[in-house]
């Protein structure tokens, strides 16, 4: 996917988890991540890469079956809320398990 979207994170050929969209993250607890996004980013069609954006992306995969089989281990719980806390900003909720 790496030449079709840029993700928040993603992983280097070593195994390093690298960030991509993603400007800074912090966790506020166990459960809860803030993530702030570069600005600039844009899509291939020129939209800005934003907040909004993002929580519509997960609400999209959280619609699929399978998002990425067969690597299902990338699937993220579809009980994770996203809230948009600002422009560039979203706090993911992850349940408990």
């Amino acid at each position: 996917t790496y030449n079709t979207v840029e993700e928040l994170v993603r992983v280097s050929p070593k195994g390093a988890t690298e960030r991509a969209a993603m400007k800074a993250y912090r966790w506020a607890d166990d459960r809860t991540l803030d993530v702030t996004l570069r600005p600039g980013n844009r899509f291939p069609d020129g939209e800005p890469l934003t907040a909004a954006t993002v929580a519509r992306a997960f609400a999209e995969v959280f619609r699929w079956d399978a998002p990425h089989p067969p690597g299902t281990h990338f699937n993220i719980d579809r009980r994770t809320r996203v809230e948009v806390t600002g422009d560039h900003a979203v706090r993911l909720h992850f349940p408990e398990t």
